[in-house]
């Protein structure tokens, strides 16, 4: 038996035969250029034959409903009609002589050099999607299309098959993802790529960061994908395989992200939220940008119970504007494809307030929903940005610093307002988002049955509740002996919370380090806690005892 790391980027298991995907080498599509005419034309019917691949893509990617799928070949679609990128290859075809392939190659180049070029994080990683798409147009131009990578002894009905690459083009995965691929290896690529985002999309284990050459003896032989861990075990035998098939049912069986697909044992996520209705709590992960988020879904959370919106303050130095909070809030709703991703409105504090706030109340306790509130036009400014997000997976907003009945009506009015801009605006979002409060003073915890009926979940912030509980600054060293978040004043609170959630039938959550506490995981069981949120780094340990 061997075993082969990697970095885990969808989860789930799968079992299948070893398939090298060889990409044929393209021919070299005349090296010496025709008449330019000839390769204008050539040009414009290849981008014609790719317009009608994507669409059937697009077409079978909505039969199988997959949404992001979908959207990311409309993406495409544009990307071919765009009418400057033919301008620049029409330019090199008879202003130097090019053929139309390597005008091709040369534009698409130039173009997503141009967005690596840019500052904004999502419009560089829109490159690759420009290359993507002019690799097809080029394979066309070419003597070797090869139409699919389902080729050698995968194609003869061997599958299902787990997939090696040195990467994987998105079409290329949804080409070969028609219920033959359980599973995913490459060299490169990352879980926020958009192969990434579609393998758990389409419910596909996957890994990445393993060379591919050093698998080459083994093509064809049974192996197993561990896509929560990030391993691949070759040389199965029957007890695996008996492993293995329990391992599916016990996911299935307690809630676990999972199907039993019907071209082999793939047990990948379906994007479900699993709270309570499972009996045990769900594990999420707090996070703060890309990196976090990268770390959350290595570890295999179940979804993102606190995104902490503050890191795009502290990054821009300044209240970023609405597409900068967009672009962010939108890259962790596809990277979780489908599962949820509550999203904390600003938590700032006194010593960073959006401009135009001098003057305010400087007390450590003026932040969160208090500067908010105060600051109505940025506050709607995020809202904004938060729903835009939630045309794109499953977002939730959530309200720090609650103390009272009118702050979350408040709250929600400001949201009314942001969506009924959208709306004029013709704008998309989630109408049915969830609205969430943070309750993290023993205010919100004595007064959860009236809350409860104005939120539509709680999360609990059991740092700052313990601090204000215990009368003991969070920041204070000298008072650090009195953050005791196991006494009873504070789980007495805790549970009070949770039962009045209970009651009114809504969720409730802990995104505070008590949610990582071994000692009082039973207990919030038995509270009837859904969700536990921690730090990806914890995650592990953590599902290991809930």
């Amino acid at each position: 038996m061997k075993e082969i790391k990697g970095t885990a980027i969808s989860p789930g298991t799968a079992l299948g035969r070893l398939y090298i995907y060889r990409r044929n080498e393209r021919a070299s599509g005349h090296e010496e250029a025709r008449e330019p005419e000839a390769e204008l034309q050539a040009f414009d019917a290849a981008a014609l034959k790719a317009r009608k691949d994507f669409r059937e893509l697009v077409s079978e990617a909505g039969s199988r409903k997959d949404r992001l799928g979908a959207e990311l070949l409309e993406s495409y679609l544009t990307m071919l009609s765009d009418e400057e990128f033919r301008s620049e290859v029409k330019e090199l075809i008879y202003g130097s002589g090019l053929s139309a392939m390597k005008a091709v190659n040369s534009v698409s180049e130039r173009f997503a050099e141009r967005l690596e070029g840019l500052e904004d994080e999502y419009l560089r990683s829109r490159s690759d999607d420009v290359r993507n798409v002019a690799s097809h147009v080029m394979d066309i131009l070419s003597e070797k299309y090869p139409g699919s990578v389902l080729s050698g002894f995968c194609a003869e009905g061997d599958g299902p098959y787990l997939l090696l690459a040195e990467e994987l083009l998105p079409t290329e995965l949804m080409r070969a993802g028609k219920g033959t691929v359980a599973g995913l290896v490459t060299r490169k690529g990352t879980a926020v790529s958009h192969t990434g985002i579609l393998a758990r999309s389409m419910g596909i284990p996957a890994m990445t960061g393993v060379d591919i050459e050093e698998l080459e003896a083994f093509e064809g032989a049974e192996a197993i994908l561990d896509g929560d861990q990030g391993r691949l075990i070759i040389g199965t035998d029957e007890a695996d395989l008996k492993d293995l098939r329990d391992q599916c049912r016990k996911e299935r069986e307690n809630g676990a992200f999972g199907q039993e697909a019907g071209t082999g044992m793939a047990c990948a996520a379906e994007g479900s939220d699993t709270r309570a209705a499972y009996g045990r709590p769900a594990i999420y992960a707090n996070v703060s940008g890309r990196e976090d988020i990268e770390a959350a879904l290595r570890s295999g959370a179940e979804g993102i119970g606190l995104f902490r919106t503050e890191f795009l303050y502290l990054k821009e130095g300044r209240m970023p504007d609405e597409e900068t909070q967009f672009q962010a809030y939108k890259e962790a709703v596809l990277a979780f494809s489908g599962r949820e991703v509550i999203i904390r409105t600003f938590d700032i504090g006194a010593d960073k307030l959006p401009e135009g706030a001098e003057g305010r109340d400087m007390s450590p306790d003026y932040r969160g929903i208090r500067v908010s509130l105060d600051n109505r036009d940025e506050f709607r400014t995020q809202l904004r940005a938060i729903l835009r997000a939630s045309a794109f997976g499953t977002a939730a907003v959530m309200y720090p610093m609650i103390t009272s009945v009118w702050e979350v009506r408040e709250a929600r009015a400001v949201m009314e307002e942001a969506k009924e801009e959208l709306r004029l605006s013709g704008i998309p979002f989630d109408e049915h988002i969830r609205q969430g409060i943070m309750v993290e003073t023993p205010a919100a915890a004595l007064i959860s049955d009236l809350l409860s009926r104005e939120a539509d979940f709680f999360s609990l912030g059991t740092n700052d509740l313990t601090a204000y509980t215990m009368a003991s600054g969070r920041i204070d060293e000298h008072m650090e002996a009195y953050l005791d978040g196991h006494h009873e004043a504070v789980l007495r609170l805790i549970d009070m919370t949770a039962r009045a959630a209970r009651e009114s039938g809504i969720g409730i959550g802990i995104c505070g380090e008590l949610a990582a506490d071994p000692e009082l995981t039973d207990r919030f069981r038995e509270m009837g806690i859904d969700e536990l949120s921690v730090s990806p780094l914890l995650i592990p340990a953590l599902k290991e005892r809930r």
